[in-house]
């Protein structure tokens, strides 16, 4: 899953099953100059060219049944490819077909939607797409090789700082009506092919007299399964399938989308929300907070049956967690100061007695993915490490990193944090109990920027320990529309987020952590990262031409951030827990490997033929 925005949390419909894989495995070279019906990372195809359907989609006819759902941001925009504006639910999803379809069963592969073949150049470089005769957006028009043209244009003076950097140099070619070339001139990267395809396809003749890159509230011409039937902005929006939808028997699509329409309405808490999901309002939630949820455990439709709990096994990369600090405030530039402040979160007490044990703590940044670096650094690590002794401290070199945790050690982590601080030129003074810098007397006031409620629990914690060593922290909730536009802008001294990265990593890695030699062109990266370890791996990582190079360039890349401080980490659950009502919806019956199983959940019942 490539996730555009760096920072974000998937959204998809969550199932119980567990997949058997079944069918042969064929090899494709990720180079392979044969056309081809999908395009593979590894070489390998779980599925050949013949087969009709994923493993997880169903036999049944598409439903009749309707299916709510709840939303915890509120939206002003229908428009989610553009940084300005709250994305509404569900745009993403399902209103626009891409050119390829990523496997819900294997990672970095992807088979033909719009495109009906693939033709990948023997170097990796370019790629030929035919487009599916059929393809057409919901208006009648046919998806053509225009289309394609107009949107990597329109994307890459529009869209998200990632797509615009995958775009930057890019050239996209309309050889005919049906068939688009594309070249890729930047840094060698594998899986261009694969974040080229996963573009939404717009309709040239609806965007070219409207302005892309503005807060979007008309609703749009889509190519999706389904179509947007109502919007009540900031408040709800229904999504109606589309009958007579162009893509329904092509293999990727066959046997999925099976509701009549999907509505989501906004609830802005999670008390509020499980409430209206045991009233029976809602088909379908995410489990969040476990203390609030145990406390409906008498609930009459929990206890006579009526809603399950299923937990699934994350799928998706782990990112981090956590509170992180705005580089460009002088304060944090000193690693003493950050590694003070991180020192001192008593994670495993927060776990037991409050989050009923049912977390980790969030220790990389690629977590939970081959990238991560879960061990000791190897010996090939160690002599790029050396290369940047400020950056690596001694025991970086025979030890993973982990978070430091207050929770066992408490007195012995607040005299630690205050020697580290007096250490960077920070003095602790008894009488007023405050921190204070020993040039100026400037106390250590922080306040950090967040639009949640998720991360109360833990900072209530780790806000008394910094309490006891003079440090004030507050927390700054403001909306989410003010939440976004500062922290577009930078406008923090912390902030609390939480990072997904993408399955493949790629150019987007530059936008996030690089310094500004790094950037593109009116790219400005947000959290001020300037470190000569952090720009070695990324560099690294773009010229990396082989799966085997690209993993390791990520490997230092985790470790550069780890041992950075350049957040305090907190934690993250590798499993989701979902409710829903069994007498209204079930889940696929071969859950897929990854995704999720948005598209492939079914009616409880299901209609019969006429």
């Amino acid at each position: 899953m490539n996730i555009p925005n760096g920072f974000s949390r998937p959204k998809v419909l969550l199932g119980l099953a567990t997949i058997a894989i079944c069918g042969s495995t064929m090899t494709a070279s990720a180079g392979d100059t044969s056309a081809t019906h999908g395009y593979s990372v590894s070489g390998t195809f779980l599925y050949p060219p013949s087969f009709t359907q994923f493993n997880a989609a169903s036999s049944d006819r598409p439903g009749s049944c309707e299916i709510n759902l709840v939303t915890r941001q509120t939206f002003d925009s229908l428009n989610p490819w553009i940084i300005r504006g709250r994305r509404a639910p569900g745009v993403f999803e399902y209103l626009y077909d891409s050119l390829l379809q990523p496997s819900v069963d294997e990672f970095q592969t992807s088979y033909g939607l719009i495109a009906e073949s693939i033709q990948a150049g023997e170097d990796g470089r370019s790629v030929t797409f035919v487009l599916h005769p059929k393809a057409q957006f919901h208006d009648g028009h046919p998806i053509t090789a225009t289309d394609v043209v107009f949107t990597a244009d329109t994307m890459r003076a529009s869209a998200r700082p990632f797509w615009r950097s995958m775009l930057k140099d890019t050239v996209v070619e309309a050889v005919s009506e049906r068939v688009v070339h594309v070249t890729f001139h930047g840094e060698k990267d594998p899986s261009n092919i694969l974040s080229f395809g996963s573009l939404p396809v717009l309709p040239a003749h609806y965007w070219s007299s409207r302005n892309f890159g503005e807060m979007f509230t008309e609703v749009p011409v889509g190519s999706g399964p389904y179509r947007i039937a109502s919007v009540n902005m900031g408040q709800s929006i229904r999504f109606e399938r589309v009958e007579n939808y162009w893509a329904a028997n092509l293999p990727t699509r066959k046997g999925m989308h099976h509701f009549k329409s999907i509505t989501y309405t906004y609830i802005s808490d999670d008390a509020t929300s499980y409430l209206s999901f045991l009233r029976g309002d809602l088909d379908q939630i995410g489990i969040d907070d476990m203390r609030q949820w145990d406390s409906y455990r008498s609930h009459d439709a929990i206890t006579d049956g009526s809603v399950h709990v299923t937990d699934v096994p994350a799928w998706w990369p782990m990112g981090m967690n956590g509170f992180f600090f705005n580089m460009r405030d002088t304060r944090f530039q000193d690693r003493r100061v950050r590694a003070a402040l991180a020192s001192l979160v008593p994670f495993d007490w927060v776990n037991q007695t409050q989050l009923f044990s049912a977390f980790e703590r969030t220790s990389s940044y690629f977590g939970n993915a081959e990238h991560e670096a879960a061990s000791a650094p190897t010996a090939d690590e160690k002599a790029w490490m050396e290369t940047f002794p400020a950056h690596f401290p001694d025991e970086a070199f025979s030890e993973r990193w982990q978070p430091a945790d207050a929770s066992r050690s408490t007195k012995e982590s607040l005299a630690n944090a205050l020697r580290l601080l007096a250490d960077a030129g920070w003095k602790y003074d008894e009488n007023s109990g405050r921190l204070a810098n020993q040039r100026d007397g400037t106390p250590l006031n922080i306040t950090i920027l967040t639009s949640t409620t998720t991360q109360d629990k833990i900072f209530g914690a780790w806000q008394n320990l910094l309490n006891r060593i003079g440090v004030e922290v507050t927390l700054q909730r403001v909306d989410a529309s003010s939440f976004q536009e500062r922290y577009q802008t930078a406008e923090f001294e912390m902030v609390y987020r939480f990072y997904i990265p993408p399955l493949h990593p790629g150019r987007e890695q530059v936008t996030l952590w690089g310094s500004p030699r790094l950037q593109a062109e009116n790219v400005r990266t947000i959290l001020g990262i300037d470190s000569s370890a952090v720009d070695d791996a990324l560099e690294r990582l773009l010229g990396a031409t082989t799966l085997p190079e690209r993993t390791h360039a990520t490997r230092l890349l985790d470790r550069a951030l780890q041992w950075g401080l350049f957040a305090v980490p907190t934690y993250q659950n590798r499993k989701v827990r979902t409710a829903y009502w069994s007498n209204r919806i079930r889940p696929p019956a071969n859950m897929p490997r990854v995704g999720g199983g948005a598209g492939f959940w079914t009616c409880a019942v299901p209609d019969t033929a006429p």
